[in-house]
Order: structure tokens, then C-alpha cells, then sequence
């Protein structure tokens, strides 16, 4: 499955206009004969599938003696005269033998890459997916008790509401709103716009409009950590808590009204009881195949999010790394997710056995 997956992915970022040469063809101390020698070396004027192959095990062929040309000083050339074709083997390549390449753009590990943006994802991404089931689950079990109420009606239109607005447009509202608008009147400085609404000529923005830390901070404070990581959890928050909140609610009033239900109900259950130990734990058992596709965006980032507040995450990586047609960084981070879609709808079978007694695997 992942191999597949790589080789479809692997074929749309080729496809890409533009490319790692770009930069270097726009260089006027750069000739063209000098890009043409580092596409050659590099294996980019390779068609598609033999550059794949070069990803993948980190092998690259080419018809005639063309050793001197293609290798380098972690690649190694020989020539096959039989066949005519020239084999290399990168000893820094080859993602089968655990070799992610290096980056196009700032020729570091891809590994490294990922790794320095990846706990700052989850560090984003764990704080918003908690705020979104704190949110959507008990709204939506009491829209389904109190299902066509005013209460109903208002958290229905919400979480409507929350898959609807652009995701891109939302963001920027609220860093206009807090940022631009709302001031701080206990913190003057200087430098700052007037805002009309709090009347202060002089103030700190209310919540900062983006990063992990105030400018010039290498080692922010906890609480400086918690106010920049507000307005995208909020941002977050809202169209996750849209999702949830309709499932649970369909989910509940569709337990709610089986006929084990009424006759535990007929029989003097409370209510209470009845809710809590037998509605919302088959209720919520579809509603974990829903949680299992978002969970590996907790390590791959949200790309918006991360984009509009300058979150230096996986998302935000992964916008820049397309902007440049950096593909081995692309393709890292594609495999990555997508072993991790594998895994958890895995997880969330094997939950739905321990939540439903009913559901056996054999």
C-alpha cells in the first residue's frame, strides 16, 4: 500500500512546474551548462520511474559510460559493457534501506527536516485535537437529548457553521480582531497601530497574530508558549468541533431510540445511567473511525493553520517544500502520514472490538 502510494505521489510532484533547479537557473553566475551538470548528477533529467527507483533504493541507471559524469562523493558509478548502462549506487539514498535523502533547498537530512518541525506540530496539534473532544462530544450528546430545543438549534448552526467559513479567512479575522484591533491597555509600548476599539495609542496587540515566541525570544517562557498557541487552537478547534459534534449527534439520537434503549428505560433505569453506560459507549463507537483519520494530522500539521500564523510545523514545512518542488522532503512527509493512516484506522479496529462486545475479529 505505502509503495503504491509513493509511487502516486512520487509522479504528481514530478509532474510540478517549476523544480529544485529553478532558483539556480535564475542565477545569472550560474551557466547553463553548470545546470545541466547538476541535473545530470542529481538524476533529474531522468524520466519519472527511473528517478523513483533512485528514491526508492537509492540505484540510478543510464544508458552508456556516464560514470564520470554521474558520480560524486557518497555515489558510486561502474560501467556494465554488456548492456551498455552505467549503475550507481548513493550511499545516502534509497528510503528501503532507511536513507530519506537530503533536501533540495537547504541540503540537510530530510530526517532532520521533519524532525525539527514535528514536535512543534504536535506540541499545536495535541493542545487543538483535546479542545475539539472537551467541545464536541458533550455538545453533541445534549443536542440529541434535546434534540429540535433552542440549545439544538444553536449548536447545530455552530458547527454548520464551522465547517463552512474558509479555513484560510477565519484565520485571518481572528489575527485582525486580536492582533490588529484589541490592544493590551496594562502593557504600553511603542511602534504599535492606534486601535479605535480600546482606545489605546500605545499597547501590545492582545494576542500576538503569529510564531511560537515574541521576536527575538530563542527560549520563550511557558506562558509566552500558551498565548501564541491561542488563536490557531482556536482556529482549530472550531472545525474540528464542527465534525464531532455532528457525528455524536446522529450517532446518539440514532442509539437513543433502539429498543434496548426504551427497555432499560421502561424497566426504571435512570436517566443518567442509562445516558452514560449504554447510549454514549455505542454511540461512540463509529465516531472513533472519524478520530482515527484525524489523529495522524497531529504529526503531519495543519497546512492553512500553520501557513497564516507562521507556526514553523509540519504543515507549514510541507507548504514551503511544494513551493520549492523540494520532493524528497514532500515525499518524507507523505510516506510518514501515510504510514500513519495505516496504523491508526488499525488502532480504531481493534477498538471497536473492546468498546462493542458485539464486533469480533477472527
Amino acid at each position: 500500500m505505502l509503495v503504491v502510494i509513493s509511487m502516486i505521489v512520487f509522479a504528481m510532484i514530478s509532474l510540478a512546474p517549476g523544480g529544485p533547479m529553478a532558483a539556480l537557473e535564475e542565477n545569472p553566475n550560474i551557466t547553463a551548462d553548470d545546470v545541466a551538470r547538476l541535473e545530470k548528477q542529481l538524476g533529474l533529467d531522468q524520466p519519472v520511474y527511473v528517478r523513483y527507483i533512485r528514491w526508492f533504493t537509492g540505484l540510478s541507471f543510464r544508458s552508456g559510460d556516464e560514470g564520470a559524469d554521474m558520480a560524486g562523493r557518497d555515489t558510486t558509478c561502474s560501467y556494465w559493457s554488456p548492456v551498455n548502462l552505467t549503475v550507481c549506487n548513493s550511499s545516502k539514498g534509497g528510503i528501503i534501506r532507511g536513507e530519506w535523502g537530503y533536501s533540495n533547498a537547504t541540503k540537510r537530512p530530510v530526517l532532520t527536516e521533519i524532525g525539527d518541525r514535528l514536535p512543534n506540530t504536535i506540541q499545536l496539534m495535541v493542545v487543538a485535537f483535546l479542545a475539539t473532544l472537551i467541545i464536541a462530544l458533550p455538545i453533541g450528546v445534549l443536542s440529541a437529548l434535546k434534540q429540535y430545543s433552542l440549545f439544538d438549534h444553536i449548536a447545530t448552526f455552530i458547527a454548520f457553521m464551522g465547517q463552512a467559513i474558509p479555513v484560510f479567512w477565519f484565520g485571518l479575522i481572528l489575527i485582525i480582531v486580536f492582533n490588529v484591533w484589541l490592544k493590551n491597555p496594562t502593557s504600553p509600548t511603542t511602534g504599535f497601530a492606534w486601535s479605535n476599539l480600546t482606545g489605546c495609542l500605545d499597547c501590545t496587540p492582545l494576542m500576538p497574530g503569529g510564531g511560537m515566541a515574541p521576536y527575538g525570544v530563542d527560549d520563550p517562557t511557558l506562558g509566552q508558549r500558551i498565548q501564541h498557541m491561542v488563536l490557531p487552537v482556536i482556529m482549530l478547534a472550531l472545525f474540528g468541533a464542527g465534525t464531532y459534534t455532528r457525528y455524536m449527534r446522529g450517532q446518539m439520537l440514532e442509539v437513543i431510540h433502539l429498543d434496548y434503549i426504551r427497555t432499560a428505560r421502561a424497566k426504571g433505569l435512570g436517566e443518567s445511567a442509562l445516558v452514560w453506560h449504554h447510549a454514549i459507549k455505542n454511540a461512540i463507537t463509529p465516531v472513533i473511525t472519524i478520530m482515527a483519520l484525524q489523529l495522524p494530522i497531529l504529526f503531519g500539521g495543519a497546512l492553512f493553520t500553520e501557513t497564516i500564523f507562521s507556526w514553523p510545523g509540519m504543515g507549514r514545512l510541507f507548504y514551503q517544500s511544494a513551493q520549492r518542488v523540494d520532493y524528497p522532503v514532500l515525499m518524507g512527509i507523505v510516506i510518514i502520514n501515510a504510514a500513519l493512516i495505516i496504523f491508526f484506522n488499525l488502532l480504531a479496529d481493534l477498538a471497536y472490538a473492546f468498546l462493542d462486545p458485539r464486533v469480533r475479529y477472527e
